[in-house]
């Protein structure tokens, strides 16, 4: 019951605005489908389209740790929705800049492992007492998270392979490009954990 605490108290859940089981939740999707629509750049697009896909993961954490299992799926649908808006756009990258924008798509994708994780940490302890059959329905669920997510990744690899394969064409070595592209990630993950520091200062504040 502490962990499922632990899980609703968690700062990076803070943000996650309105949540499928609160009124305006379908307003809340179809602005940000506004943003995709708007937001041109493949890259930015990809982006976008896996930060939100994240945000369904942080909306299910929330709504399994609270026994909302029926707000949960559509979370569940809407990832998988972000999940291949996110595969077709890694492809159409272009060149320009690719292992800048590689590395803040693989942050990205590293925080959405991660908060797979922490859902399905949050399945198993849900799962005990329960019927085989819900049993079964839950990890089914979180294997389609993963299963989703892999696939993606396995759409990353590929376009990162490609970007490689050129950059070496141009003239580029193997240790300079993965020096290049593990600064690139670097510089990414240190802003990303300012602006997580920061959303814990917030939630502190919030809770004195």
């Amino acid at each position: 019951q502490d962990l499922l605490q632990d899980d609703i108290d968690d700062p990076t859940l803070e943000d996650v605005g309105t949540t499928p089981d609160q009124a305006g939740y379908g307003l809340k999707v179809a602005m940000e489908k506004v943003r995709l629509a708007l937001t041109f750049n493949r890259a930015k697009r990809a982006e976008l389209a896996l930060q939100l896909s994240e945000l369904r993961v942080r909306e299910a954490r929330l709504m399994m740790a609270e026994d909302k299992l029926e707000s949960l799926e559509k979370s569940r649908s809407q990832y998988r929705k972000y999940i291949d808006l996110a595969e077709k756009n890694i492809d159409e990258i272009d060149d320009d800049n690719a292992l800048e924008k590689q590395a803040r798509l693989r942050v990205r994708l590293d925080e959405q492992s991660n908060q797979i994780d922490e859902l399905e940490s949050v399945i198993l302890i849900k799962a005990n007492g329960l019927s085989d059959a819900q049993k079964e329905k839950l990890l089914a669920l979180i294997e389609e998270f993963k299963s989703q997510n892999q696939d993606v990744e396995v759409r990353f690899n590929n376009k990162n392979e490609a970007i490689k394969t050129k950059l070496k064409a141009r003239g580029s070595s193997e240790e300079e490009i993965e020096n290049e592209f593990d600064d690139e990630v670097n510089k990414t993950k240190n802003l990303t954990r300012e602006d997580i520091l920061e959303r814990k200062v917030q939630h502190q504040v919030g809770q004195a």
